[in-house]
């Protein structure tokens, strides 16, 4: 069954032809320009200024090379090489763009057809009349999130035959996360480009950097923060925060791994005082297995051999974990060197039952973190039973 999910893209098989799969795009994303960056442009006029921008509802050439390599993890039976992924039948009742207003309400601004078909092109061309609508337009091409957004509405054909509804959001304002404003900014005649008539974001004198309390078991040696001229390091065990002055552009944050290996750089861009560093920034990804259930079941022990297999950067990672006694759960860090696992996870169990009776179960493969595991029927997968997009 397709689910809803409002950020990751899924996919589901064709019950017709088992090399076919289809997949349901997550969040859209926007339409470029020929530079590569959002094709979005801020008309700013002391009176009514004008927003112009468009947005796809489809996913990029690496997502879909993610999404192969996953059904292909999931699927063994399949051979890869024959594996034929298709957009899901879609129907797209509406996009709309989605605004905050002074009181922090979100509220539709306007509204629009897409193409069609994939990748269901859609493009605004609304005018800002309202100071705080220039306001939170102006922000949003600052990389403020929360300030824009952009729905789709669509009806999809599930694997059940049956057309689901499904919406996608996408926040505009992380589209320009690491992305300069110049170039998507116009200014009508005697609007000075040095003093536009919406303000920028108020950016505070200085902006903290911290990591996260839960990152101080991660495997990390260090992180660099560096922002325009300005340097600072931050160090476990206890990554003291530090203080950088605003600058321009975006923030670089490179993390180093105790476990050695490159280390993994990203760009951010701080909407507050604060900036909070935490696994995603990091390069990191925390792994949950879960077997909580088990012992009202019977189970004495669970041995789970648990093999990390990234798909680009990340480090290897193999590892046994016994689940017994007061202990079923086991939570640990691995170093992804992406926002996300960026990879599968292969998964051996063993499970040994009160009366000394032992399953040992068929490896399979996970490309979700948390592995919620439970006490498998007939003797299939233990995770059968959930939903594994």
């Amino acid at each position: 069954m397709i689910r809803a999910d409002p950020t990751e893209a899924t996919v589901s098989p064709d019950p017709n032809d088992p090399q076919r799969f289809f997949y349901v795009p997550g969040e859209p994303v926007p339409e470029l320009g020929p530079n590569g960056a959002p094709a979005l442009t801020l008309l700013l006029a002391d009176t009514a200024s004008r927003l112009q921008l468009g947005a796809r509802w489809t996913v990029d050439g690496a997502t879909l090379d993610r999404l192969r390599r996953r059904v292909a993890a999931e699927h063994p039976e399949v051979d890869p090489a024959s594996i034929d992924l298709q957009p899901a039948p879609a129907r797209v009742r509406d996009v709309t763009l989605l605004i905050r207003d002074a009181g922090g309400t979100r509220r539709d601004l306007a509204h629009a057809t897409s193409s069609g078909f994939t990748p269901h092109t859609a493009l605004f061309a609304v005018p800002l009349a309202a100071e705080e609508e220039r306001v939170a337009a102006l922000r949003a091409v600052h990389g403020t999130e929360g300030e824009l957004g952009v729905r789709y509405t669509a009806d999809v054909l599930g694997e059940d035959g049956r057309w689901q509804t499904v919406t996608r959001e996408a926040d505009v304002g992380r589209w320009f996360r690491g992305q300069s404003a110049e170039g998507h900014l116009l200014f009508a005649p005697g609007v000075s480009p040095t003093k536009p008539v919406s303000p920028a974001p108020d950016l505070p004198t200085a902006v903290t950097f911290q990591v996260q309390a839960r990152a101080r078991d991660m495997p990390v040696a260090f992180v660099t923060v560096t922002w325009g001229a300005e340097t600072t390091t931050l160090r476990p065990p206890d990554f003291v925060p530090a203080s950088l002055g605003t600058s321009k552009g975006p923030v670089e944050v490179t993390t180093r791994y105790t476990v050695g290996g490159r280390p993994y750089t990203t760009h951010l861009t701080p909407d507050g005082d604060t900036c909070d560093l935490g696994p995603a920034d990091l390069g990191l990804c925390e792994v949950v297995l879960d077997a909580e259930g088990f012992p009202s079941q019977g189970v004495r022990e669970v041995r789970a051999q648990v093999t990390y297999r990234p798909d680009e950067d990340g480090t290897d990672d193999e590892r046994t974990v016994y689940l017994r006694g007061g202990t079923w759960t086991e939570r640990w860090w691995l170093v992804t060197r992406a926002p996300d696992l960026a990879g599968t996870l292969e998964v051996k169990l063993k499970i040994t039952r009160t009366d000394g009776t032992a399953l040992d179960l068929p490896r399979f493969s996970r490309g979700d973190p948390h592995l919620a595991l439970s006490l498998p029927d007939d003797g299939k997968d233990p995770e059968d039973n959930h939903d594994s997009d």
